[in-house]
């Protein structure tokens, strides 16, 4: 489950934010300096969902405000909402 917000406060290190919970290693929170998609600049951890949440609220974003989007793709990044495709090396 994938979810995106918009910083409400002005003045912090991101305009947006991601949430990624992997349902099986743990919630990703990925912060963004762009509302564009596009790589994040810094990412938490988090054992729940709940505490990605109160994480959110430190940016001024309700556990509400929270708009659901499609999962990665087998092999994609997870901080990307486009399809973007990980290389192996």
């Amino acid at each position: 489950m994938r979810k995106i917000a918009t910083v409400q406060l002005p003045d912090l290190d991101a305009v947006r934010l991601m949430i990624y919970d992997t349902e099986k290693h743990g919630v990703y929170v990925f912060g963004y300096k762009t509302k564009e998609d596009a790589d994040c600049v810094w990412d938490c951890f988090f054992i729940d969902l709940d505490g990605a949440y109160r994480f959110g609220e430190e940016y001024g974003i309700d556990r509400f405000e929270w708009i659901d989007i499609p999962d990665p793709e087998e092999g994609c990044q997870h901080d990307r909402i486009a399809k973007v495709v990980l290389e192996r090396k």
